[in-house]
């Protein structure tokens, strides 16, 4: 449990979250000699990031075509970080059947660097994005930009991920990893998910869903504006349940890009310039309200076990 003695710098830290890591230094002491830690709903979902980090590289197992899942799979990627690529690609490499990749970058990463990407894909399109919003004003962009030819595909579901790194907390590195892991991994039991059932909307990592009234609060006035806008009800968002935390996740496709579509046209400004901000912005609030949205639709949010009931938080290392 070495990760673990860390709970005090990684969440500590955090304003208003000294109860949280007292729980966690609780939780590390209590589960030294377990294989893994047991999640408890009265709780939060507590990672195993007892493990080494080498337990959350996804396993590469050269790219098959898989018999039941023959469609092209759409990928949306925001890179920031470009050292983190190679990680990203080997999390791709692993998907069943082909790739289609929409990729953006930040000013900061050269289109070069963005070639080991592109290699993994049948097709591509790789766009600049000014560093605004985080990963998420690009994959909205991305996904308003190539509506018309996302629509003439028809795609059931895409997948979405970015070089995350949370540099603020001392577990930013095994985070990112299991979630690559559990998404990529997991693929193929997401895509029947969507295929068996018209009403699955969003499917985290698993233990990500986390409740939407208890996370709210800071972004309170983004997910108002938002909701009043393409909702027409200042209080829709709180009739969601669940959002995923991460912001990495597997969706159905139509939903979302209803979504972006209207959120680009009506809320593109909304987005503030990147400041290192922890909370609060209209990123953070969207990470949110991609729950809002499928929820709205009458669709679900789950994570890759299935479950659709929220935790209270997530115990990150």
């Amino acid at each position: 449990m070495r990760i673990g003695r860390h709970f005090g710098q990684c969440v500590a830290s955090i304003p208003g979250c000294g109860a949280i890591a007292h729980r966690c230094r609780s939780y590390a002491e209590g589960f030294k000699k377990s294989r893994e830690l047991q999640p408890s709903r009265h709780r939060a979902f507590a990672l195993p990031f007892h493990q080494p980090y080498s337990a959350f590289r996804p396993r590469a197992k050269g790219r098959q075509c898989c018999v039941s899942h023959p469609s092209p799979v759409p990928v949306f990627v925001h890179i920031h970080y470009p050292d983190l690529i190679p990680e990203l690609v080997a999390s791709l490499s692993i998907l069943p059947g082909e790739i289609h990749l929409y990729a953006t970058f930040s000013p900061q990463v050269s289109r070069g660097s963005m070639e080991p990407l592109r290699a993994c894909a049948r097709e591509s399109h790789v766009l600049l994005c000014e560093n605004r919003g985080r990963d998420i004003r690009p994959f909205l962009a991305t996904l308003a930009e190539y509506a018309s030819e996302i629509r003439s595909r028809n795609y059931l579901c895409g997948l979405k991920l970015h070089t995350k790194k949370s540099p603020h907390l001392t577990c930013g590195d095994a985070w990112r990893q299991y979630l690559f892991s559990e998404l990529c991994e997991n693929a193929s039991e997401c895509l029947d998910a969507f295929a068996g059932s018209p009403r699955v909307g969003l499917i985290g990592p698993k233990g990500h869903l986390l409740r939407q009234e208890l996370h709210a609060a800071a972004n309170e006035k983004h997910l108002s504006y938002a909701s009043q806008a393409l909702l027409d009800s200042p209080h829709a968002y709180r009739r969601s349940k669940a959002f995923v935390a991460g912001s990495m996740f597997w969706f159905r496709v139509e939903p979302l890009v209803d979504l972006a579509t209207q959120a680009m046209n009506r809320l593109g400004g909304l987005f503030e310039d990147e400041k290192g901000q922890y909370d609060g912005t209209a990123a953070h609030a969207f990470e949110r309200f991609f729950g809002v949205w499928i929820s709205a639709a009458n669709l679900t949010v789950q994570d890759t076990n299935g479950n659709q009931t929220p935790w209270k938080g997530i115990h990150l290392c």
